[in-house]
């Protein structure tokens, strides 16, 4: 018996196939990549930089003229526009347990010298504990609020004190 060693044939591994797909995937990546860094520039405008334009001149403020002064707010109590705008609330978290301790609004308020607030129809709701809150109103009210948080007052008017 005689055997012919022959070489068995060739396995086609299509391996420039893969490497011509693989480089063709890249190149259209790469022109993904410009294209969208072509369009995210064209949103610029031009002399936009982070820092803004140079400033040439502050100009400071001005006293107001006679005219300006005249036309001034007037009527504020039957302008509910207005009325709406005075209106405020401030909201206190307590630091050691985020949650809210005290909560008070009003209809209008007046700053005072050292911390207080001369508040007009306001409502006081302290959390007591978990499920107890205190709620106090009236129609005005004197309070010490340095730092936001009531620290002391009187509530004059109103209601009083609901639990």
């Amino acid at each position: 018996m005689t055997t012919h060693s022959t070489p068995p044939p060739a396995i086609r591994t299509n391996r420039r196939r893969f490497v011509f797909l693989f480089c063709s995937a890249l190149v259209v990546a790469v022109l993904l990549v410009l294209v969208v860094i072509n369009i995210d520039r064209q949103n610029e405008l031009p002399g936009d930089s982070a820092i803004g334009p140079d400033v040439q001149e502050l100009v400071p403020p001005t006293a107001l003229s006679e005219g300006e002064e005249a036309t001034g707010i007037r009527d504020i109590d039957n302008n509910p526009d207005l009325i709406a705008a005075v209106r405020g609330s401030i909201e206190v978290i307590n630091p050691e347990t985020g949650e809210v301790s005290q909560q008070y609004r009003w209809d209008r308020s007046s700053p005072l010298p050292d911390g207080q607030l001369k508040l007009e129809h306001p409502v006081v709701e302290l959390y007591v504990s978990d499920d107890r809150i205190l709620t106090l109103q009236g129609d005005e009210a004197l309070v010490r609020a340095p730092n936001r948080a009531l620290e002391a007052g009187v509530i004059r008017g109103g209601p009083g004190v609901t639990s």
